[in-house]
């Protein structure tokens, strides 16, 4: 089953390496009897030959994608080897386990057996006819759509792997990705983009899985991108080149209570989340059936929600959620252009009030409360779990300085005034500002950045306010210290808006 011209770049290892390093481990697990493991490995290469090697000593296996709760890592990896004894084999029904990435809730154990893994390595190795190409991701192998595209279809497809990961711009820009093949995700894809010298158009294909691929991303490149719909309990279903899913040949697909059931040669009659319509082989996904909530007896639709929020000109993305204990929904909501300009002139009541207005015909007033900040933190799959919305929307978010220059009597600070910072929240939300206390904290933190401590009593002298401190200004503080006086300065942008002197005491 594994091709034999399987390579891994980085570390200079092919087949013959691989198996020789899966069956000295395979004798250290049995050494140690060690019945079950917690695999967490960077280097795809070590990754195979603890995964095969666990196979063969008939340890259970875990792939844990957080480092803190492996017990095989980076760290120990190398002093857990036996003796190289016996041969080489692939126990077709050893079962191994995956984690869920937990974005609609908490983290699932999935089961994987070896054969459904090489079922559909191979069925993709056939669908798209790329043997020996190399593969460059910017994905983990520890979730299931980089283990299928970074570990089984390289074994199959004698692919060359390097097992670094490449997630970020710089690490992308250092490579040649002719001839090659670039596993990824929308948020990656998304990043590169907007560089000009985008150099994976000389990529012979880009894959792309864990969330929605915008078409605008899409056009940004000239090569072939095949998007993947797919989970970990499911492996992949269908695939996207540019006109809409379309179900693999291998998988079978109906639809059972509104939602999709699927069947392949990997994924046993398994009754999905997702909703979608099934026209032939073509599949429109419609959104996850747990994200349709109960709400004052009326079946409520938060991906639809979201959607119709992102709609509107004030909202470049949005997230909705029902938390514990809430009988409303609330919204995290990033501004667009359009609505940055409105929150400067008419602050977060401005917004909201609007968006209230926008969203009553449809969902009344089920959506009550609303929090604006700067980003939705997805991760690099796309995911956005619950937990995650909860912190963003319990955050109270404080600017954070950093030193931009300094000698002996002058230092200087900046600082970007984002939307999310608590103060624009409760302050003047018709008109937001930075209040005058606030700034003066600004003042006694960007002296602790600069090491110096008023530990005694001081007194703030000759404070004066000459202009508004206002989302999106960048703020500037400078801070002169002779004896014992601190004088600073405050400006938004190039302006002058607070003056003052601390006197110590």
């Amino acid at each position: 089953m594994i091709n034999k011209d399987i390579y891994f770049i980085e570390e200079n290892a092919g087949f013959e390496e691989l198996t020789s390093e899966s069956l000295k481990f395979a004798s250290y697990l049995k050494k140690c009897g060690k019945k079950e493991i917690k695999i967490f490995l960077s280097s795809t290469f070590d990754f195979c030959a603890a995964l095969f090697g666990a196979m063969m000593a008939n340890t259970k296996a875990h792939v844990v994608s957080d480092e803190r709760l492996c017990d095989i890592g980076d760290l120990n990896f190398a002093k857990c080897k036996g003796d190289k004894e016996g041969e080489f084999f692939l126990n077709t029904n050893y079962k191994f386990y995956l984690y869920t990435s937990g974005s609609s809730g908490s983290s699932k154990i999935i089961e994987k057996s070896i054969k459904d893994m090489f079922e559909e390595a191979n069925f993709l190795r056939n669908f798209i006819k790329m043997d020996g190409k190399k593969v460059y991701t910017s994905v983990t192998h520890q979730h299931m759509f980089g283990l299928t595209f970074k570990v089984f279809l390289p074994l199959v497809a004698g692919m060359k792997v390097l097992s670094s990961r490449l997630d970020y711009p710089e690490l992308i820009f250092a490579y040649d990705f002719t001839d090659s093949i670039f596993i990824s995700s929308p948020v990656v894809l998304s990043v590169v983009s907007k560089y000009d010298n985008v150099c994976l158009n000389t990529a012979s294909l880009i894959v792309s899985a864990g969330s929605k691929l915008s078409d605008d991303i899409r056009d940004k490149f000239t090569s072939k991108i095949m998007e993947i719909y797919g989970s970990t309990e499911t492996g992949v279903v269908a695939s996207n080149f540019g006109s809409g899913f379309v179900i693999f040949d291998a998988v079978n697909a109906d639809i059972k209570d509104d939602r999709l059931f699927i069947n392949s040669k990997w994924c046993d009659n398994f009754l999905s989340f997702d909703m979608a319509e099934i026209h032939g082989k073509d599949l429109k996904l419609l959104g996850r059936s747990d994200r349709i909530i109960k709400l004052n007896e009326t079946r409520f639709s938060l991906d639809e929600a979201e959607s119709f929020l992102k709609d509107h000109t004030f909202i470049k993305d949005a997230k909705c959620a029902l938390l514990k204990n809430d009988k409303r929904v609330k919204a995290l909501l990033v501004l667009s252009d359009d609505g940055k300009n409105e929150f400067r002139n008419n602050g977060k009541l401005g917004i909201v009030d609007t968006i209230k207005k926008y969203l009553y015909p449809k969902f009344k007033t089920n959506i009550r409360s609303f929090k604006i900040i700067s980003e939705i933190p997805k991760n690099s799959y796309g995911k956005f779990s619950i937990s995650e919305f909860q912190k963003c929307y319990d955050e109270k978010k404080i600017p954070s300085f950093s030193l931009l220059q300094s000698d002996e009597k002058i230092a200087k600070f900046s600082c970007f005034m984002s939307e999310d910072c608590f103060f624009f929240e409760g302050h003047f939300r018709e008109f937001p500002l930075t209040p005058g206390f606030i700034q003066l904290g600004f003042v006694f933190e960007c002296l602790d950045i600069y090491g110096i401590k008023i530990d005694g009593g001081y007194v703030v002298e000759n404070l004066k306010f000459m202009a508004f401190l206002r989302p999106f200004d960048r703020c500037i503080i400078e801070i002169c210290i002779t004896d014992k006086n601190i004088n600073f300065k405050i400006f938004a942008n190039e302006t002058q808006c607070c003056s003052g002197r601390i006197k110590v005491v």
